[in-house]
């Protein structure tokens, strides 16, 4: 299990993940590369493959009632900051009421091609941040008390972080 230390959840515990790799040590370098120790190896993390094998990388929020668990929500729209990837495929997922089945939209994140700083001759530099910024606001439906959102991609070689998630919903009538 990794703990999340850096902030408290509103109830006062720590954000958990679970991971398949069971280091005894772990060190982050000036180069910031994440090295990692178990008996007898050291392991390095690199590149965006398990091995040379894609991924699946599926984030869902926790389940939320919007401050008023007794009256209906209507997801109207969600809206997303997304760092690191560019022209990739994904799915927006949510339900409603803790089911297990999930209504799924997909869409495109937006195309770029990032100029990198100091990779060019003398005097032919490009100076920007080498970083994709995407912002999506996708239109969505349903309705219930309590809602989850998730998001999916299938990670083949590149980097991508969700920085930032908004819901647009109205408050309807109570059940």
């Amino acid at each position: 299990y990794c703990f999340d230390m850096r902030k408290a959840l509103p109830d006062g515990s720590a954000r958990v993940t679970t991971w398949s790799l069971v280091p005894t040590a772990m060190f982050s370098n000036r180069a910031k590369e994440l090295l990692t120790g178990h008996a007898g190896y050291v392991g390095s993390y690199l590149g965006n493959l398990d091995r040379t094998v894609s991924y699946r990388m599926a984030y869902y929020s926790n389940h939320f009632d919007l401050g008023t668990p007794s009256q209906v929500k209507i997801l109207k729209k969600v809206g997303f900051t997304i760092v690191g990837a560019s022209g990739v495929g994904m799915a927006l997922k949510y339900g409603f009421d803790y089911t297990n089945s999930y209504r799924s939209l997909p869409f495109y994140l937006g195309t770029s091609d990032p100029d990198e700083y100091g990779v060019a001759e003398y005097g032919i530099a490009e100076y920007e941040s080498g970083i994709v910024f995407d912002n999506q606001k996708i239109q969505a439906g349903g309705s219930g008390n309590v809602l989850q959102i998730g998001l999916e991609v299938e990670i083949n070689d590149f980097e991508i972080s969700v920085q930032k998630l908004d819901v647009f919903a109205k408050v309807g009538r109570t059940r």
